[in-house]
């Protein structure tokens, strides 16, 4: 099985190769609105160090957002091409799914965040607004559903939404958020009802193609479109 993922929603522009079980990736992080320029060489190159060629990968993954605008559109572009041309089939997830697989993944032997049965992802485009979700994580650690709806805003609206403990605590907070929210974040942390994880997580294809390996038969879709979040309160699934 052969899976070519890519992630250029945000500010970094990375691509994952997985081959027989092993995993490729390339990450640039000097992107910052290049990502039309960048992402093609990157594919090209994790293909030539897997010795794999294009028309041999099973299936293609990508993040349909949310992100920055271009970005976004970038990646989706990027994966109907090979696919129309190439007739290979597109697994795709949510930017915050891609982060959050990861963390689990990564933490899954953390005996520290086991408590924690719900998670805020939080992403941040720019330095004033931020893009979250709030989800429930499995009691096997080893998967998560949305408890609410993706939403945008300020520093200030986040800060009232966690302000409202509700039946969302205890509650783990983790993303790339901008050093102005991570620091509020940051004092609010009670460990009694809240864990702010400090390490900021970037959105990555290392990440996606591992989910997009155990998810695949599941999300597997001719149809694709970029996730656009407009403000609002959090809307929580009762």
């Amino acid at each position: 099985m052969k899976i070519l993922a890519f992630d250029t929603t945000f500010k970094f522009c990375s691509v994952a190769l997985m081959k027989n079980n092993k995993v490729f990736s390339l990450v640039n992080k000097g992107v910052s609105f290049q990502h039309s320029e960048t992402i093609i060489p990157l594919i090209e190159k994790i293909l030539s160090q897997s010795r794999t060629r294009l028309q041999d990968i099973n299936f293609l993954s990508v993040t349909h957002g949310p992100g920055m605008f271009t970005g976004v559109r970038v990646g989706l572009s990027v994966a109907k091409g090979f696919s129309i041309s190439l007739g290979i089939p597109i697994v795709s997830f949510s930017t915050f799914e891609s982060v959050i697989y990861g963390f689990l993944l990564k933490n899954q032997q953390n005996d520290s965040l086991k408590r924690f049965r719900n998670i805020l992802c939080v992403l941040s485009p720019s330095q004033k607004y931020s893009y979250y979700q709030f989800f429930k994580i499995y009691k096997s650690r080893k998967g998560f559903v949305p408890i609410s709806k993706p939403g945008f805003g300020d520093i200030k609206y986040l800060n009232k939404i966690l302000a409202d403990k509700g039946n969302i605590y205890p509650l783990c907070v983790i993303g790339n958020m901008n050093d102005i929210l991570r620091e509020s974040l940051y004092y609010q942390a009670d460990q009694k009802v809240f864990n702010f994880y400090s390490t900021s997580i970037e959105p990555n294809a290392n990440d996606l193609v591992q989910l997009a390996s155990v998810k695949k038969s599941l999300k597997r879709s001719s149809k694709i479109m970029p996730m656009y979040v407009k403000p609002h309160y959090a809307d929580f699934s009762k």
